[in-house]
């Protein structure tokens, strides 16, 4: 398990965590390690299920680093030491249905923000309301000489 990437519980696999796993004695430790390992034994240890974080197509939908270190590539080499999942970079990198990624800046946050929310890919999946989002139109001169729009 990856805390930096965040984990999704259900709400009877938090329950089990906390009931058979934190709030028992002796059960999972509570100092002295890593977090997110802690948290994955403990959660076995309580018999909470454990489900991958691939997709069908064996890409990571929870990446524990930058967008940026997989998307340029190559991941790097810690990952390869304490993923689970053999972490791949580039155009395999990432799931289309991912999760979340981990150290991620507020400027990497804005784009991504943008390129999610406010780009749409011409013609794939296009609503209603995006027929005839452009205008045809030609370029016409001002005065000036700068070029500007008009309606056809």
């Amino acid at each position: 398990m990856s805390g930096g990437a965040g984990y999704v519980f259900s709400r009877a696999g938090l329950k089990r965590l906390v009931e058979k796993g934190f709030q028992k004695k002796g059960a999972c430790q509570e100092k002295g390690s890593f977090e997110d390992l802690e948290v994955g034994r403990c959660a076995m240890k309580a018999g909470v299920n454990i489900h991958s974080s691939l997709d069908r197509f064996e890409l990571e939908s929870f990446h524990p680093d930058n967008i940026n270190d997989y998307i340029l590539g190559p991941p790097p080499q810690w990952l390869y030491y304490y993923s689970r999942n053999k972490p791949k970079g580039g155009s395999e990198c990432c799931s289309q249905l991912s999760v979340t990624w981990h150290r991620m800046e507020t400027r990497d946050m804005l784009v991504f923000d943008h390129l999610l929310y406010k780009t749409h890919v011409y013609g794939r999946n296009m609503a209603a309301s995006y027929i005839n989002f452009y205008s045809y139109s030609k370029v016409k001169k001002l005065p000036n000489g700068v070029p500007t729009m008009t309606n056809v």
